[in-house]
């Protein structure tokens, strides 16, 4: 019987550095399951936001995209959360963050205009979130994707969850959100931890 990747992985003591995406802004979306394997090809998923990332990266940025699952503590009903994170390019940290609650009709456009028109997304002010200080986990639990990801990854993700939720009973300050494909997943379970943007 063959081992799942993660554990071949680690037996063959591969080294993980290099293998997580670059990318100079991460936009993270949530979206209602079900997921495809290839998140943009999932039922709920509006591919024209596909379309206008896959321009901008032919034109050279390096823009990473991400979605969340809905959660029942933190999700609005008829709405979508949008988290855009930025790095500076020469430091490789993030350094600017914008979330935003938003109705879904109105998802494709703020897409478009956080990612390469930030003047136009101010129409949508009334819909931005606040707390910068917010620590947002995601744990790709993406098992569609990766077998790896949907059987190891779950239990990490209930034990964090668990973990903070009675920690954010005081502080309010760390989200633990179930994300798609992240890359690298041969070493699964995989976490991206934001703002920092560390793997």
């Amino acid at each position: 019987m063959l081992k799942p990747c993660s554990e071949l992985s680690q037996l063959l003591e591969e080294d993980p550095i290099g293998t997580a995406p670059i990318w100079t802004k991460c936009i993270v979306i949530e979206l209602p399951p079900p997921w495809s394997a290839k998140i943009e090809e999932s039922k709920h998923f509006d591919e024209s936001i596909t379309s206008y990332i896959n321009e901008l990266n032919e034109a050279g940025h390096k823009i990473r995209l991400q979605c969340i699952l809905p959660d029942e503590q933190y999700s609005t009903p008829g709405m979508r959360r949008v988290m855009l994170f930025t790095k500076d390019p020469e430091f490789l940290l993030v350094t600017h963050r914008l979330e935003y609650l938003i109705p879904e009709a109105f998802l494709p456009d703020l897409c478009r205009s956080i990612l390469e028109k930030p003047q136009q997304a101010e129409k949508y002010t009334k819909f931005k979130q606040a707390g910068p200080s917010i620590r947002d986990i995601l744990i790709c639990t993406h098992g569609n994707r990766d077998r790896c990801c949907g059987s190891i990854a779950v239990p990490l993700y209930n034990q964090l969850r668990r973990k903070y939720t009675q920690l954010n009973e005081l502080t309010n300050s760390i989200r633990v959100w179930r994300t798609s494909h992240t890359g690298g997943h041969r070493f699964a379970p995989t976490v991206i931890d934001l703002p920092q943007g560390r793997y």
